[in-house]
């Protein structure tokens, strides 16, 4: 069995993602970046090789997200997701931030259950991630007629 791939990298089932593994959202309009941020891989009543249970932490910006600029931000929202929604949202896992470095799993959600949340589709984090951080995009130009680029293209 292969070992850990290298970040970045696009999963196709949940064998090498962790909690604490995050990619980036590109925003559809201002060229901005959001971050999905994965909670759990152990989703046994639904699929357990292919869905996480992702969050969409508190961060935005400019540049994709690293570990240290998303140290510290709280999930705002977060359900069952396919791990299709990392490929179809970002492109790839960028990166790894130890969910303990930030006082755990229960002060990221605020004391809420982990498991009491619903199933989302593939795209519906992007949508979440604009309703939080719509107010940082102008009115013009209007939403982008297609999808922004992932951060990096390829498979590994």
């Amino acid at each position: 069995m292969a070992g850990h791939p290298e970040f970045p990298f696009a999963p196709r089932s949940t064998a090498y993602v962790r909690p604490g593994d995050f990619w980036a959202i590109p925003t559809r309009r201002g060229g901005w970046y959001c971050c999905g941020l994965v909670l759990a891989n152990e989703v046994l009543d639904v699929s357990p090789r292919r869905s996480l249970i992702v969050g969409l932490i508190d961060w935005c910006g400019p540049e994709p997200p690293t570990s240290e600029n998303i140290a510290g931000c709280s999930v705002l929202e977060y359900g069952i997701a396919h791990v299709k929604t990392i490929r179809e949202t970002g492109g790839v896992l960028l990166g790894h931030r130890q969910l303990e470095t930030d006082a755990g799993l229960d002060a990221l959600l605020g004391r809420r259950s982990l498991y009491d949340c619903s199933v989302w589709g593939y795209r519906f984090i992007e949508g979440v991630a604009h309703e939080h951080f719509g107010r940082h995009f102008p009115e013009q130009p209007p939403y982008a007629s297609e999808r922004p680029v992932p951060t990096v293209r390829g498979d590994r």
